[in-house]
């Protein structure tokens, strides 16, 4: 079972199917969402991605990656959690820096690459 996966992973990365173009970096753009583009982020990111979109609350922002003027990936951005342990630890701030500079922390609450008929790839 684990050989079947490793062969399919193995191919998947030194064999990539023809639809998997590589597009120079230089060549793609990642934007904040215009207040008029919100409403269709929110409606593909509802479609498209696993967990759907009930929205987000409080801050947030709306990211937009295109290339050669088509959108071909969503990010969404939220304020961060005032407390989860596991990020506290791993940062090691005490409660007093976590009150200080929590406001420099964003969560990434949804990242999404378009289905390819939306692309032009």
């Amino acid at each position: 079972m684990v050989d079947s996966l490793f062969s399919q992973v193995y191919h998947w990365i030194m064999k990539p199917e023809p639809s998997m173009i590589s597009v120079p970096i230089r060549e793609i753009t990642i934007r904040l969402g215009a207040h008029d583009e919100v409403a269709r982020w929110q409606e593909l990111m509802a479609r498209h991605h696993y967990l759907g979109f009930p929205g987000f609350l409080g801050e947030r922002l709306y990211q937009i990656v295109e290339w050669n003027g088509q959108w071909v990936a969503l990010l969404g951005w939220t304020a961060a959690a005032y407390r989860c342990r596991a990020r506290d630890a791993w940062i090691g701030w005490t409660p007093e820096q976590r009150r200080r500079r929590l406001r420099f922390v964003a969560n990434n609450a949804r990242f999404l690459i378009l289905p390819t008929r939306m692309s032009p790839i």
